[in-house]
């Protein structure tokens, strides 16, 4: 029985993937293992963005006790998690390219 030609290519990818994974899991090389200095890089940019967002939810505290509309809270809510993510994101980057 013979495989067509484009079937063939795809139980060869497969079986690549296959036997790299069996390969990875018996001696696992040095590529994939995580540096200290990534641990700590993410571990700072997570840092600031928790500061930023602990402090940023006053906020939308403040639209509540002024008893706003629902859509301004959530809309709140939604903007300091989105600044606090992306200050986090700035300071990995800034860390990665200045080097830690």
């Amino acid at each position: 029985m013979s495989l067509s030609p484009g079937v063939s290519k795809i139980v060869a990818i497969v079986a690549a993937m296959v036997v790299r994974i069996v390969v990875e899991m018996a001696a696992p090389s040095e590529t994939y293992q995580i540096d200290v200095r990534d641990k700590d890089i993410n571990r700072r940019g997570d840092y600031v963005a928790g500061l930023i967002l602990s402090t940023g939810m006053v906020l939308p505290l403040g639209l509540t006790l002024a008893e706003l509309d629902l859509f301004w809270i959530a809309n709140a809510i939604y903007a300091v998690f989105m600044v606090s993510m992306s200050v986090g994101a700035i300071v990995k980057i800034v860390a990665y390219r200045r080097g830690w």
